[in-house]
């Protein structure tokens, strides 16, 4: 209820701010009347919202909070000079110690050849050294005369995964100096620093393997441990050729410690560029990239090569798949002055770069589209995909070799219906998929499915859509399913919206039904309000019983 009352407590503030906002665009009486808007108002941007959930269930544990909010704004002032001044913040309901705290602050002035980060914000380098990480700190970009510059640090806003381990304070630093200008001809340094506090956060626990079968004082545990990371990467584009031809590519090289408590290495050799010192729990790998593209009148060419290896690890990003080897080839081809657009790719991956493990798993995966646009606003197109994956593996619990295919094909029009704009379209689809594994044995399965939308205008104020989708007679699929939905939408005076839905549809062999109402208005001051019910019922499964679920969600939005 707490939090509940919190959330109406900032709707409140945020819709008198919107409202006061709103106020000072109206032209003034006197001689400001002829001025126009405030010096406020007319360099004041952005947008604000506040979002409401209420949640019930029947038949079934409740899933997720009863209620839940959100308060999310971006507010952006220009000043003199071209400078820029933003504030980004979000505020909600949903965080909690044992996930993650979601409330974000960040403060980010612009001024125009640089910017300044202060709250939690993410600045992202490359794919091998800061991508994708929030951190609480500060920041500095700047780009002039073709040199660009960066510098971050803070503490990691991302929790160790298990919320009974010890969690380890984060410190973060990065920093990258480019020359060049960027997509043309560029090169950029880049170079990243993570280390964990030695001393947790919380009292230091024991974090399980995930056996919960097993009693807690019987299962096999491990420590976490206090980990630190260097990574530095090189990268470089270059477009030649009068812009037709395009080289890019990236090498970068990662040094882990797995514990910061482990012993030093000797020392003579200990000091790794004064950045980290070596420790008997330390190893590094590299990895890189190079991609080439050539673009011609009517056709385009496109390839690259990728490895990364089994050590290679940063922490200043949010995911990476390690330990694998890649390359890729594609093109397209237009012809007829673009009403056939022809295009396909071929992918082949490869783990065990190191060759550590007894066999290597290949992924093959190759693609091709074509799209025809035929007479009378008529529009076709066709998608074939193969995906392979294998090994030569003789234990029959690690062998892999699985195939799936699927073959598309969809006809659409749009024409003009009264003025207004009508469109339908036909689509069918082929999808193959099987398993040779001995253990896990699953034969051939092919599903086809048909697929038939509209959506016509039936009045200045009323639409409708309706659609239906039917599972077709296949191999190893029994009986036919045919789905149906249908959404009405209406206009109304004063930019009021409103539509409603109906869907019935099959999830893991179970029965969903679901049905949906939205309403929306615009409030004076320009605020955006809008209203939206949702139903959804679960069928009955073997054992299981079923269930319904029930969703109310209100939205308050400006933009100013």
């Amino acid at each position: 209820m707490t939090k509940v009352r919190g959330g109406i407590l900032v709707g409140c503030v945020w819709l008198a701010t919107t409202t006061a906002l709103a106020a000072q665009t109206a032209p003034r009486v006197g001689a400001d009347s002829l001025g126009g808007e405030s010096w406020l108002a007319r360099r004041l941007n952005g947008q604000a919202q506040v979002f409401s959930e209420a949640y019930g269930i029947s038949g079934a544990p409740r899933r997720r909070p009863g209620g839940t909010w959100r308060f999310m704004a971006s507010p952006r002032v220009r000043l003199l000079g071209g400078t820029e001044v933003g504030l980004d913040l979000l505020l909600s309901s949903e965080g909690n110690s044992a996930r993650q705290n979601i409330n974000q602050v960040a403060f980010e002035p612009d001024w125009g050849w640089g910017q300044l980060h202060l709250g939690g914000f993410a600045r992202d380098y490359s794919p091998y050294t800061m991508q994708g990480l929030r951190i609480r700190g500060a920041g500095l970009d700047i780009s002039r005369w073709g040199i660009r510059g960066s510098l971050q640090g803070g503490r990691s806003a991302a929790l160790v995964t298990t919320p009974d381990g010890p969690q380890f304070r984060r410190q973060v630093i990065a920093g990258a100096f480019g020359v060049g200008r960027e997509g043309e001809r560029s090169i950029d340094l880049r170079v990243v620093r993570a280390q964990d506090a030695l001393v947790a956060d919380d009292v230091f626990l024991l974090d399980t393997l995930g056996l919960d079968t097993l009693p807690a004082d019987l299962r096999p545990q491990q420590r976490s441990r206090p980990q630190e990371n260097v990574v530095a990467s090189v990268a470089s584009t270059w477009r030649l050729l009068q812009r037709r031809l395009s080289l890019r590519g990236e090498v970068a090289g990662a040094l882990l410690t797995r514990d910061l408590t482990s012993p030093a290495v000797d020392a003579d050799s200990s000091d790794a560029g004064g950045l980290t010192t070596l420790r008997t729990s330390s190893s590094g790998d590299a990895a890189w990239n190079l991609d080439a593209q050539w673009q011609g009148r009517s056709f385009a060419l496109r390839g690259g090569v990728e490895s990364i290896g089994a050590g290679f690890t940063s922490l200043g990003l949010a995911y990476l798949i390690n330990d694998r080897r890649s390359w890729h080839a594609g093109g397209d081809l237009r012809l007829g002055g673009g009403r056939a657009v022809l295009q396909g790719r071929v992918q082949r991956q490869l783990n065990n770069v190191s060759g550590q493990r007894s066999s290597t798993t290949t992924r093959e995966v190759l693609t091709g589209n074509a799209t025809f646009r035929l007479p009378a606003d008529f529009s076709a197109s066709f998608v074939a995909l193969l995906a392979t994956a294998g090994n030569r593996e003789t234990n029959d619990t690690l062998l892999v070799d699985n195939a799936t295919s699927t073959l598309s094909a969809t006809l659409a029009r749009a024409w003009t219906l009264g003025g207004r704009s009508a469109n339908a379209s036909l689509a069918w689809s082929l999808q193959s998929t099987e398993d040779k594994n001995p253990i896990r044995l699953t034969p051939a399965v092919q599903v086809q499915t048909a697929n038939l939308a509209l959506a016509l205008p039936l009045a200045s104020w009323l639409s409708v859509a309706p659609a239906v989708s039917a599972v077709l007679p296949s191999d190893g699929v029994d009986g036919e399913n045919v789905l149906g939905s249908l959404r009405l939408t209406v206009n109304g005076l004063r930019a009021m919206t409103a539509s409603a839905n109906a869907s019935q549809t099959f999830v893991s062999a179970r029965a969903v039904t679901s049905a949906g109402v939205q309403w929306g208005w615009e409030l004076p001051g320009d605020i955006q309000f809008s209203l939206q019910g949702r139903y959804m019922r679960f069928g009955a499964l073997g054992l299981r019983p079923g269930f319904s679920e029930r969703f109310l969600t209100t939205t308050l939005a400006r933009s100013f």
